[in-house]
């Protein structure tokens, strides 16, 4: 323990949940929004209890502790602010959180995630000592951790609403007219505190809130604050920490953070339409197929009523998941462009859920994606139908692959609405007309769609290789084919993912694929795009039937077609490629 003339320190962590619990005469955990905890968990509840038994709450003397809904860990903040002598008037205090903490250490720089850790493991990661605090901190103005993004502004706007960040901005400007001068090199730049983790002196501390809450005011009495969570906090705190590290009398030292990854069950809502069995085994597939150990799945297939069991039938083989993960398949008489405004209806108890209707591969684990991507401020974020513009004030987004907010549908009655237009007959791209101003962008991040990348500017011969082009799709999380359909064209530039997956779809599947005479249409149709490709964009329908018979395509000589695969397919396929025209197994 540390000796009481030592104890100067106090670091908050903050938990809205049970979760790993660090606690000593430095680590101090406080339960934000308790009050609202307390009605909407009841005192009864075993997390509620283990809150209450395990930390302090930010519901005591002066609090905003009603108002966490929205304001997030500032107001663990708030309280401290205000109830400093309960913490025992310490010479420096911090913020963490349950998942996120400094690792003691100023040999590195990258925030580090964290799985399966032990409580006696993780200190030692951390690099903590409470004994060595009050030494570690000793003659620093604040201590603090600063992510990068490519540009500050632009890495806000393309994930919350750009109007609330010009409003915190038009307000700081008003208020602290000082702050003019700092405000390009901020927002225009790359470096920010994006966790409001920090370590202030006690009089920068007091500084510090005076500042930040009196902005946080004046922006809640200029905004509807209901329904929604704000992180202006963490650009305002990040705004602060850049102003003080100008000043050359301030002395600072920057942390790294690690991140403590917590298992998180995944629900995925698959429509299975009639006559695309293929488009439902590769989609499930590729989910399958890239699931970690640690996370698990909760799948949910719809389909026609009268498909039931005819889908089941299908994926018999992967009905009985083992573990935790599941598979159930549900009738519904709601069309797939219907079924995610009315989801709910189908899966009350949840409250976030990813939505795939179409062609969508799954690239990696959903489990990193599915916390990250926020739909808070949103009843549904999903893929734009046209470029990605994330300051675009009328957002409009494709059906094929959403994340929706279903307790967000539940206070706005999303259902009920939708059943009434549908008295109506209005279906014409309802989705959208549904979520009017309540829609948000995935991050650009997440996924590919060859529309919105600019596919046809990257075909060779163009400067951009076709192996460097696909090396860039390799990292993201989900390929949405929303535009060329990849089964009919073998030259497109993703293609090679989708048959990647056919390839590989396991014997309980294979009935699941398409019959053989759909097949050999789609080679035909591959052969003619072989034998068409002129090296520009050649990308029109093509009628298999009128083309099947092709006559040029016969004449294809046999070293031009090996010379397309290896500059489109690569070595391997063009091997495997001759070895059939050589035993006679390719046409």
């Amino acid at each position: 323990m540390v000796e009481e003339h030592q104890n100067k320190v106090k670091l908050l962590v903050c938990y809205h949940k049970p979760s790993f619990l660090l606690k000593d005469s430095v680590m101090t955990p406080i339960h934000v929004g308790r009050t609202n905890a307390k009605l909407r968990m009841g005192e009864a509840d075993k997390n509620y209890q283990w809150l209450v038994n395990n930390m302090i709450g930010d519901d005591t003397g002066e609090n905003i502790s009603d108002k966490n809904d929205y304001y997030n860990e500032m107001t663990a903040v708030y309280w401290a602010w205000k109830n400093y002598e309960k913490l025992g008037n310490p010479d420096y205090i911090g913020l963490m959180h349950y998942r996120r903490h400094f690792i003691f250490d100023e040999n590195i720089t990258d925030v580090i995630n964290i799985k399966n850790v032990d409580e006696r493991s993780y200190y030692s990661f951390l690099k903590y000592d409470e004994n060595k605090m009050p030494d570690f901190v000793k003659g620093y103005d604040f201590i603090t951790h600063i992510g990068n993004v490519p540009n500050v502004y632009q890495h806000y706007i393309r994930n919350q609403r750009k109007e609330d960040l010009d409003r915190a901005i038009d307000i700081v400007l008003n208020k602290y007219p000082e702050y003019k001068d700092y405000m390009d090199g901020y927002f225009n730049g790359s470096e920010s505190n994006f966790c409001n983790m920090c370590i202030f002196s006690k009089n920068l501390f007091f500084e510090y809130c005076e500042w930040i809450f009196s902005i946080l005011e004046e922006f809640e009495k200029q905004v509807d604050m209901s329904q929604k969570r704000f992180f202006i906090s963490e650009r305002l705190t990040g705004l602060f920490i850049y102003k003080l590290m100008q000043n050359q009398k301030m002395k600072y030292k920057r942390l790294p953070i690690a991140f403590l990854e917590e298992p998180a069950n995944v629900p995925i809502a698959i429509y299975a339409e009639k006559g695309e069995e293929l488009t439902t085994a590769v989609n499930l597939y590729s989910i399958l197929r890239n699931k970690g150990d640690y996370n698990s799945y909760s799948i949910y297939i719809f389909c026609e009523k009268g498909q039931v069991g005819y889908v089941e039938q299908k994926i018999k083989q992967y009905i009985e998941v083992q573990g935790k993960n599941t598979i159930r398949v549900i009738g519904t008489d709601d069309a797939p462009e219907i079924l995610p405004l009315v989801i709910d209806e189908y899966l009350p108890k949840l409250g976030k859920c990813i939505y795939i209707w179409g062609k969508i591969l799954a690239m990696h684990d959903l489990g990193e994606f599915y916390r990250i991507c926020s739909v808070d401020d949103y009843l549904a974020v999903g893929v734009p139908k046209t470029l990605y513009d994330p300051a675009e004030p009328n957002k409009i987004i494709n059906p094929n692959l959403l994340v929706l907010n279903l307790k967000r549908y539940k206070l706005n009655h999303v259902s009920e609405n939708v059943r009434e237009m549908l008295k109506n007959q209005v279906n014409e791209d309802i989705l959208n007309r549904v979520l009017k101003n309540e829609i948000g962008y995935i991050h650009e991040n997440f996924f590919v769609s060859e529309h919105l990348a600019n596919y046809k500017e990257c075909v060779l011969p163009l400067q951009a290789k076709r192996g460097e082009i696909q090396k860039y799709v390799l990292w993201h999380v989900f390929m949405v084919y929303d535009e060329v359909e990849p089964e009919f064209n073998v030259q497109g530039i993703f293609s090679q993912f989708w048959w990647d997956n056919i390839n590989k779809i396991p014997y309980e599947f294979q009935k699941i694929r398409v019959a053989e005479e759909s097949f050999k249409s789609l080679i035909l149709v591959q052969q003619y795009e072989i034998n068409a490709y002129d090296g520009i964009h050649k990308f029109d329908p093509v009628d298999v039937k009128a083309e099947s018979n092709n006559e040029e395509w016969r004449n294809y000589g046999f070293f031009g077609k090996l010379k397309f695969y290896y500059v489109h397919n690569g070595l391997k396929q063009t091997l495997l490629y001759a070895l059939q025209k050589m035993t006679g197994r390719a046409k």
